[in-house]
């Protein structure tokens, strides 16, 4: 124990430790009031505090937001894809289906 503590005397130590009954606080309305000002610099927010309190927060995902990305890179994917194939194709053969394709187009306007 002797030794412990004189090598604690020349080395910069810090201990955590729970504690066995936690200390709590009540946050002031003025401050939940500040916080539900703040807003996040999408995709990522850093929250710091000063006091070398332990924090707990949770992330909500805008997942409307994450959606709508991820359809519009399939539909783009796959407008490339189509693209890529048409490429391939005579021209004779891009020609006839476009006119087909604006034939029917044409068709279903008429019959509406």
């Amino acid at each position: 124990m002797e030794k412990m503590k004189e090598w604690l005397k020349t080395h910069n130590v810090t201990v955590l430790y729970g504690l066995v009954k936690p200390i709590k606080t009540d946050i002031p309305q003025e401050t939940l009031a500040a916080y539900k000002k703040l807003h996040s610099n999408y995709p990522s927010t850093v929250i710091q505090n000063d006091a070398g309190a332990g924090m707990e927060l949770s992330y909500v995902a805008d997942t409307k937001n994450y959606t709508d990305n991820k359809i519009k890179e399939a539909v783009s994917a796959q407008t490339q894809n189509l693209a890529n194939l048409l490429s391939l194709m005579p021209l004779s053969t891009q020609a006839a289906m476009i006119e087909a394709d604006t034939n029917n187009i044409l068709d279903m306007e008429v019959e509406k």
